[in-house]
């Protein structure tokens, strides 16, 4: 089994806040929500509590290294609208499961660039 495929994604920036949202797909074309905030003092990740959410995480945390915080599991699906318009989109209602990174070891400019690198293979990006 690969791991799934980043084909849609939309990226908001601020000199304070850089975030993305889009899908990945699996190898069954199922769609895999997923929502990145980068804040100056730490970085948030959320995608669907689900197998193929699981394995989302698993690319996340073999690119950003371990969070510091997660996976936490939040019942109810987009938790108000956090999730995005991506997991809207999809109508997403599953519980939801996030990881953090902060502290010492977090380095705003570099999660970013990692972060950056790891989607530019995207076949549709929405600016």
């Amino acid at each position: 089994m690969s791991d799934p495929k980043c084909v849609k994604a939309k990226e908001r920036a601020s000199r304070v806040q850089y975030t993305v949202e889009g899908f990945f797909a699996d190898e069954g074309g199922r769609k895999i929500p997923f929502y990145v905030t980068v804040l100056p003092h730490h970085a948030f990740y959320m995608t669907i509590a689900n197998k193929g959410g699981g394995k989302l995480s698993d690319q996340f945390v073999r690119i950003f290294g371990k969070p510091t915080e997660g996976p936490t599991v939040v019942k109810g699906g987009a938790c108000g609208g956090e999730v995005g318009e991506i997991a809207q989109e999809l109508d997403v209602h599953d519980a939801m499961m996030s990881l953090v990174w902060d502290g010492n070891s977090y380095d705003r400019g570099r999660f970013i660039e990692i972060l950056k690198e790891f989607l530019k293979n995207v076949s549709e990006i929405v600016l």
